[in-house]
């Protein structure tokens, strides 16, 4: 299934929808991406699956995701670190 996807102004308001399908070069819509420090300075640095169609079994530079139509920021990000990390148990801080 096809994920629909926010279009965005400058401000951040809501425009239109889009399909995720068709946003290649699309700079106005919604993601995530996150940076996990841990106390000791290091990064957790994800490894992208073998199946990816852009840069696949490759190292990425964050945990992220495209933001779908009427979800948050936040439910987004807690979504894509479980998925990609299988980590549920985190507080996310906002830099």
């Amino acid at each position: 299934m096809d994920e629909i996807l926010d279009l965005v102004d400058d401000n951040d308001i809501v425009i239109g929808q889009i399909k995720r399908s068709e946003s290649n070069g699309a700079s106005n819509i919604r993601v995530i991406n996150i940076f996990i420090n841990l106390p000791d300075g290091r990064f957790i640095i994800p490894l992208r699956s073998s199946n990816r169609r852009i840069f696949p079994s490759c190292y990425d530079f964050s945990v992220g995701g495209y933001v779908e139509s009427g979800d948050s920021y936040e439910k987004t990000a807690y979504k894509e670190l479980e998925e990609e990390l299988r980590i549920s148990d985190i507080q996310l801080e906002e830099i």
